[in-house]
Formats: C-alpha cells, structure tokens, sequence
C-alpha cells in the first residue's frame, strides 16, 4: 500500500518520521522529496525563504500544490501529520 505523507510545513521533522515508520511497517510510506532535503540540511534557500515568512512565494516556486495533488492520486492512502502546535491541538493549516 502506497501512503504518501502530508500535513503543516511546521512538522516537517515529523511528517520525515512518520514516512519512516510506515516503511519500518512495511508500507510504501513516501513525502515530497525536499521534505527530506530540506530535514538534511540542504535547500537552504527554501528554509530561509520560510524562515523569512515568504511561505506562499515558496509554495508559489516549487508548485507545491499541484505536485502535491499529483501525489495524493499516485497513492492508496494519506496520512495527515496534525499535531499542537501554538498551543492548538489538531493544528492543520
């Protein structure tokens, strides 16, 4: 089964775990590939774009979205990562 990971930027650590224990399961656990560049350390361009609250001008850029999308038709399930964040359980954005 195919699972692709989403869920708030903000708990890209996490959505980079989760993937992680769906294969540890033995799914296809899968995410978008500058999740896991961007947890290494590379892209630092983005992470700075992010950092400097040009979140929209960065999804903008890589067309998140629609890959995103594309992804999610590629699959057989999602899993939603939504956690607390800023004291809100359940944070999705």
């Amino acid at each position: 089964m195919k699972i692709y990971v989403l869920g708030s930027n903000y708990f890209i650590k996490e959505m980079v775990k989760y993937k992680d224990k769906l294969r540890e399961l033995g799914y296809d656990g899968w995410i978008h590939p500058h999740y896991e560049a961007k947890v290494r350390g590379e892209m630092p361009e983005d992470v700075e774009m992010w950092k400097n609250g040009e979140r929209a001008a960065l999804k903008r850029k890589h067309n998140y979205f629609k890959i995103h999308y594309q992804h999610i038709l590629e699959s057989d399930a999602i899993l939603i990562v939504n956690l607390t964040k800023n004291g809100l359980e359940n944070y999705i954005s």
